[in-house]
């Protein structure tokens, strides 16, 4: 279980990151003009999102062979996947800052993201840490 944690969550990081770059509001592609037109941006905003996928990736390939607390790092699983979830509209934003966007909605879906984050990586520091020894 601990492996979601430190190996799967970072990918599902980098796959909500480009769904939400490439996927309109309704999960449907966009039309191919969009794509046209936004190459640069859908570029650029992809490959930071992959490089934040990576990096969690490779700390979290260093991380696990100290994990051993497999409660912890699955609480910390799930609350990463929500906060993936919510980043998909980040990235979502990003493609439409030409648009019309509404920052009040976004802002107040996003107000949780920093806590759930937060308490995510607490969970997973917690389930790496040394293990209790009987003395």
């Amino acid at each position: 279980m601990y492996r979601l944690t430190f190996l799967v969550s970072p990918l599902l990081l980098g796959a909500a990151w480009l769904h939400g770059l490439l996927l309109d509001e309704w999960f449907r592609p966009h039309a191919v003009a969009f794509y046209e037109e936004q190459q640069t941006k859908l570029l650029t905003l992809g490959s930071i999102g992959l490089s934040i996928s990576l990096v969690l990736v490779y700390r979290g390939y260093r991380a696990i062979k100290h994990a051993w607390n497999r409660r912890t790092a699955a609480i910390s699983y799930g609350l990463q996947v929500c906060a993936w979830l919510l980043l998909r509209q980040v990235a979502a934003v990003g493609v439409k800052l030409d648009n019309d966007i509404n920052w009040l909605s976004l802002g107040a879906m996003l107000t949780p993201l920093p806590i759930i984050l937060v308490v995510a990586y607490l969970f997973a520091r917690q389930s790496v840490e040394a293990r209790p020894t009987n003395a």
